[in-house]
Formats: structure tokens, sequence, C-alpha cells
């Protein structure tokens, strides 16, 4: 399997997890990025291949929640 490929089925993998948590009648998930390499803005902190997930408020407008997953599909970071 190619490198996109496995990136794409790594997301669809992580689509997956990310809906079955969400509270849908509050939150929806919206965009989903891939990043080879990631550096976490304002400290030292990087990581390489990072699959970003949006998600947003249905009761808020503008309030967005960022999860983001490392390659293996952990998630590492919620901001």
């Amino acid at each position: 399997m190619s490198s996109k490929q496995d990136n794409i089925k790594k997301m669809i993998d992580i689509s997956e997890i990310v809906d079955s948590e969400l509270d849908s009648k509050l939150w929806e998930r919206k965009n989903m990025m891939y990043y080879k390499d990631f550096n976490f803005s304002g400290s030292n902190l990087g990581q390489e291949n990072v699959f970003i997930v949006q998600i947003e408020s249905k009761e808020e407008e503008g309030v967005n929640v960022y999860q983001i997953y490392d390659k293996d599909k952990n998630l590492i970071a919620t901001v």
C-alpha cells in the first residue's frame, strides 16, 4: 500500500473513532488535515505524521476543538 493510500486509510479510521466518541447533538466533525511535520506553536515540541481533526460546536458559533492524532491513531493532544 502506498504512503498516500495508507494515510487515507488512517484518516478513515480516525474519522470513525472521532464519530463514535462525539455527542452528535452538540458537535460535528468537520475537516481533517495531515501534516508530515508538525510543530506546536510557541514551543519546541514537534511530531511527525499527525492527523488533525476539526470538531465544530453546533450550539456556539465559532467554537472549534482540534484533536491531534499520531500515525498510530492515538490521540496526543486536544486544543
